[in-house]
């Protein structure tokens, strides 16, 4: 039999016109409220981000409660996918179970997830455990009845509604968090919940909040230096907050005991080590003594520069850092918006209140639905023979339900009557009439105290408070983190120095060497004598920032301690050993960074020629690249660099033989390429150049 031929299916195209324009602001404003809505912004009643919530909520449809066992966190991460569309989430899985992050975790980790001591990074999933804690379940998961319901982003699963899920405690108020949303940021410093207890009892009086003693308080602890701008990094919910590490001087010996939030000591002995070698050493000795009985670096110094030398490290290392907060969260309008202490203060009171409301209409209708029943049963009892006669007689349970429904002395309902033929004859006895009496009687009471719940602004607040307080005296910490305000210089407004000790040992000389095979040398002073391939040289003292021009009109910087000490007759390092970026270009002239003659003079192959201001060229900070000459054309390169003290000229010699003395002229931009100053003939060459 010939098999069919298949019929063929022609697809109709239809093109559309559409404004790119408009199609490219429409993708944009759905894409910034994806990443802001969804990711970056936590949402200011439960204080997290969108995938903190998705996570716990993972983790406590899944059963991962406080008084299960632990479960492996990939197992875990894995659940989280259901409720997040965002993979990865085992990096905010961990950081939830991280003490010196948290100040009370919200997860219960079993394994290695860092320390304050050795860093943030977590063990693998596959190897670590997680459990919610009871911190969690006591502040989120309080009532579950009671929280708004939506779907998943499968629309397949219920999850709570971020934006309705309020928490007892204010957890954004003690959460260090921080985001970048699309064209907005925003980033939170954690606080204390005793301070702010203090600020709820004043609000709930006078509507008010008082921020003269609101400060940040840091689960690593650390000293806040700037304690006088604090009251408006509160009132504006903007602000700069100076954190440094706790520390003390006992002798010559500085010790650390704590960094700032989220620094480590790796992280701090590296800074160490750069200041050693850029600055004057006043440090003899440095010694890691973190572990298991606690934090504490010691760091020897020179006899008397102790004092000196902590406030360097201040300066210069990561034991002092500047933390931006800029408070913003998705508040009842649904939109990132800058939060300032009174705004979350307020958020936190209504949220809570209007919890109690709805907890307290939630438990009447349970009444009510038990009440039904109860009065029901009692009831039922007055007449108990005729009811067993009725249900005795009844064919099938339905039978007796609406027979029991029909009696004209009670009009018991369908539920009623339900319960009743459901009831066992034991709860006839005299002992359990006496238990419905009072329960009936207990109901009541419920009911009484929940419709004044309902309606009463001041028993809600009492309500409130009363479960707030025990959430307090359950969670909160003393203070971690010491609050002062640095020594101010009057005469600057800026914070003491503290002066440099005359007993500093002098820096030791160098003098660093520019060879013609594009090599640099550091050689001792005492030990120095010129050879045949140096081109050019001058003296350093100690670890000195020495400046670098190519025939490229390029810019470079590097230390001097960069270059290998060697003797004279060394061949030398070569520069693109020390600065690969150099490439094939040729070093032209070498100076040190503090040079404090005023003028620079380029002369190229070509006969150009440019004056600058050394401020503008060699003392800018960048160390990589800097155009300090442009050049016109790619076959000129720069030959000659001279330093020029006021009307100073300079003048040319060629291989003709000619001399001219040029007029330098005003000084030019970094990238100007200059201008003709010596016209040579075909073959003709530049030999010399001279300041006079």
């Amino acid at each position: 039999m010939a098999k069919a031929k298949p019929t063929e299916v022609i697809t109709e195209f239809k093109l559309r016109q559409m404004n790119l324009k408009d199609e490219m602001c429409k993708d944009f404003v759905v894409y910034s409220n994806e990443v802001n809505l969804s990711r970056a912004f936590a949402y200011l009643a439960p204080g997290f981000k969108p995938i903190a919530g998705h996570a716990l909520w993972a983790m406590w449809v899944n059963g991962r409660r406080s008084n299960k066992p632990y479960t492996k966190s990939a197992k875990v991460e894995g659940e989280v996918m259901s409720f997040s569309p965002h993979g990865g989430s085992y990096g905010s899985l961990a950081r939830m179970a991280a003490d010196y992050i948290y100040h009370i975790p919200y997860i219960d980790g079993h394994g290695s997830f860092g320390s304050a001591i050795g860093g943030p990074t977590p063990g693998a999933a596959r190897y670590t455990k997680m459990r919610l804690s009871k911190f969690t379940e006591d502040v989120l998961f309080y009532n579950t009845k009671l929280l708004d319901m939506g779907l998943n982003y499968l629309e397949e699963d219920p999850e709570p509604i971020l934006k309705s899920w309020q928490a007892l405690l204010p957890l954004l108020f003690i959460t260090n968090t921080s985001g970048m949303g699309y064209t907005v940021s925003n980033s939170w410093s954690s606080g204390n919940l005793y301070e702010f207890k203090e600020q709820l009892i004043n609000y709930l009086k006078t509507g008010k909040t008082d921020c003269s003693n609101m400060y940040p308080d840091f689960p690593t602890g650390g000293v806040i230096v700037n304690k006088s701008d604090m009251k408006e990094l509160y009132e504006t919910g903007k602000g700069t907050i100076r954190l440094r590490g706790k520390t003390e001087i006992d002798g010559n010996t500085i010790r650390i005991l704590s960094l700032p939030y989220q620094v480590y000591p790796e992280q701090f002995i590296d800074d160490i080590k750069k200041y050693i070698n850029n600055n004057a050493n006043t440090i003899t000795d440095v010694s890691n003594l973190c572990g298991k009985k606690g934090f504490k670096i010691e760091i020897d110094c020179e006899d008397g520069t102790a004092e000196y030398t902590l406030d360097q490290l201040f300066k210069k290392t990561c034991l002092q850092v500047n933390i931006s907060d800029e408070r913003k969260a998705i508040d009842e309008s649904g939109k990132p918006t800058l939060i300032t202490f009174q705004h979350y203060m307020e958020s936190f009171v209504n949220g809570n209140i209007e919890l109690v409301i709805k907890e307290a209409n939630y438990n009447l209708e349970e009444i009510k639905n038990r009440l039904e029943l109860i009065e029901g049963l009692l009831n039922a009892l007055e007449i108990i023979d005729e009811i067993i006669a009725t249900i005795k007689k009844s064919k099938s349970m339905d039978d007796a339900k609406q027979a029991i429904m029909g009696m004209k002395k009670y009009k018991f309902s369908e539920r009623q009557a339900d319960y009743i033929v459901h009831t066992p004859l034991g709860r006839l006895a005299n002992l359990e009439q006496v238990k419905i009496h009072d329960e009936k009687k207990e109901l009541e009471k419920q009911k009484t105290l929940n419709e004044d719940l309902a309606t009463n602004r001041k028993s809600q607040e009492k309500y409130f408070l009363g479960r707030f307080n025990a959430l307090i005296d359950k969670y909160a910490w003393e203070r971690k983190t010491e609050v002062i305000d640095v020594v101010v210089d009057n005469s600057t407004e800026k914070p003491a120095r503290i002066a440099k000790p005359a007993s500093l040992k002098p820096k030791k000389e160098f003098m660093i060497v520019l060879t013609s095979e594009n090599c640099l040398k550091r050689i001792d002073v005492m030990k120095f004598r010129q050879t045949e391939e140096d081109e050019k040289n001058f003296k350093v003292a100690g670890n000195q920032k020495i400046v670098m021009v190519s025939n490229k009109g390029q810019m470079y910087k590097v230390f001097s301690n960069m270059i290998d000490l060697c003797l004279p007759t060394a061949s030398g390092t070569p520069i693109t050993n020390i600065r690969p970026e150099i490439g094939d270009e040729q070093i032209v002239a070498i100076y040190s960074d503090d040079v404090d003659i005023p003028y620079i003079y380029f002369l190229t192959k070509n006969g150009l020629g440019k004056m600058s201001e050394c401020k503008s060229t060699l003392h800018l900070s960048k160390a990589i690249g800097t155009v300090v000459c442009g050049l016109k054309s790619d076959d000129d390169e720069i030959i000659s660099i001279k330093l020029l003290k006021e009307g100073e000229k300079i003048e040319i010699t060629t291989s003709a033989g000619r001399k001219e003395i040029i007029d330098p002229g005003k000084p030019q931009g970094r990238g100007a390429a200059g201008k003709k100053v010596i016209y040579l003939k075909k073959d003709e060459t530049i030999t010399e150049v001279h300041s006079v």
